[in-house]
């Protein structure tokens, strides 16, 4: 695209008039650019046309002085044609070379000067062209656009469709040009040294006809998509409004869904199609929102009946009064995220209602970041009668919270994690029952002999940590 642009003349796309510099309008300038560019063959939007736009502006106010190309010295032999030939001529008689030879490499010069100009005429008539070509393509899409948007009245019909043939008569009035210079868009055998010149100065007009077509399209193409928006945005918003109604939400979600649909309309009515857009989205987002709260709630309050009828201890049920209230909170306040959270701790606790084995799998140390000390770890997991390894909940004493993990870290004396280390020397951990847990409890009962076992702790997450047997499994 950097090439394209630099073969973009500024002023085209930003104006020059003081109300464009004052006053820019920045979707005009945008529009004007992304035909610019289209017309070189590339397309461009978004953040792409910005920066684009950044440059040109910036490169606007700028000055980068004439390479000095091949074309460039010759055109400079050209213009000081005179002076170099009596120059020559007169080095030619000192030296005695003859004015036949100087004559001819004078001529040679300024011929391949004119070959240059007029191939610099031929890629200026064929930009041109292409410049035409999509303005008509984007006019006839236009034109199709306008037709299909039945909420236009027969007067807004009217003055999109004198905008559009503005357009056409802005590039028709030159056609005859291109049928003079050009065949099938290339003006190859058609820009010749003798009409170079008149081409170049006829192009000129043409560029500013250009300028106007555009500018009279992208005035259309604005009102056009804004009515589009418009109308797409109540059909949303309508259809929205009714599933929501129909679901028969909570009071508070409703009167969010309600305010939002209201708001939404305010917008089309104003004329502002983007921001009738934005609240349509989110009507969407909310109604996205509470089909989730609907799918999760009810999980979480059978998770919750199922934890309350097989607990068979007081912290049990605690734990699942607490997470259940935090689950019922979540859906109030349209907190997809957390509530899913508070679905997976309510299923971990679940899990950790049967009874299963404590198996360790391995061991880490490292420092735990809460207290900053060098501390022990046997990694374990809760593996039930079936052998399956399940998903519970365990307390996290790093962060201060529970957390659902199919393994997790107890702490250790530094001698019960050597222990450890030794016995999975040859890679399988031949003593691997760390504790056994009773159904319905959430307490379990350590039975790893070791000196100076205790709890000290849990945590679910040792990134960096060293690990004393990487790849050892347990011996089942």
């Amino acid at each position: 695209m950097n090439h394209a642009l630099r073969e973009i003349n500024p002023d085209d796309v930003l104006g020059t008039s003081a109300d464009d510099f004052a006053f820019p309008d920045h979707e005009l300038v945008r529009e004007r650019l992304r035909l610019a560019l289209a017309s070189k063959g590339v397309n461009a939007d978004g953040s792409a046309l910005d920066e684009a736009i950044e440059s040109l502006t910036r490169d606007r106010h700028s000055f980068n002085p004439q390479k000095k190309s091949l074309a460039y010295k010759l055109g400079g032999i050209y213009v000081n044609r005179v002076r170099i030939a009596r120059k020559t001529i007169r080095a030619a008689l000192i030296s005695g070379i003859s004015l036949a030879t100087v004559s001819t490499l004078i001529f040679a010069g300024m011929s391949a000067y004119r070959i240059f100009d007029e191939r610099s005429a031929e890629k200026e008539v064929e930009r041109l062209y292409s410049q035409s070509e999509t303005l008509k393509n984007a006019a006839s899409a236009l034109t199709s656009q306008v037709d299909a948007v039945n909420s236009f009245n027969a007067e807004e019909k009217h003055a999109l469709s004198s905008n559009i043939s503005e357009a056409y008569m802005h590039i028709g009035q030159w056609q005859p040009f291109f049928e003079t210079y050009t065949e099938n868009g290339k003006a190859t055998r058609h820009v010749t040294t003798g009409n170079r010149v008149q081409a170049k100065q006829q192009a000129k007009g043409i560029e500013s006809a250009i300028k106007r077509a555009s500018l009279s399209i992208t005035k259309a193409q604005q009102i056009t998509t804004n009515r589009i928006n418009i109308d797409g945005s109540l059909n949303n918003l309508e259809k929205l409004i009714s599933e929501i109604r129909q679901a028969d939400p909570p009071p508070n979600i409703l009167a969010d869904a309600e305010s939002i649909y209201h708001e939404g309309l305010a917008m089309a009515a104003s004329g502002q199609g983007d921001k009738s857009v934005e609240y349509g989205n989110q009507l969407r987002q909310l109604t996205d929102d509470f089909t989730d709260i609907t799918a999760l709630l009810p999980v979480a309050k059978t998770l919750y009946a199922s934890i309350t009828t097989k607990a068979g201890e007081d912290k049990a049920v605690d734990l699942a009064n607490l997470i259940g209230q935090d689950a019922e909170k979540y859906a109030s306040d349209r907190n997809i995220t957390n509530l899913k959270l508070a679905v997976a701790k309510l299923t971990g606790l679940d899990n950790a209602m049967q009874e299963y084995q404590v198996r360790i799998i391995g061991g880490v140390y490292g420092e735990v970041h809460k207290t900053k000390k060098i501390e022990y770890f046997l990694r374990v997991q809760a593996v039930s009668k079936d052998g399956t390894v399940l998903p519970v909940l365990v307390f996290n004493k790093a962060t201060d919270s529970w957390d659902v993990v199919d393994q997790w870290a107890e702490t250790v004396p530094e001698g019960v994690y050597e222990q450890v280390k030794t016995d999975a020397s040859d890679g399988c951990i031949g003593q691997n029952t760390f504790g056994l847990k009773p159904s319905g409890m959430l307490t379990w009962q350590r039975v790893y002999s070791g000196n100076g076992l205790r709890d000290g702790g849990q945590i679910t997450w040792w990134e960096g940590h060293k690990n004393i047997n990487p790849g050892g499994e347990s011996c089942k």
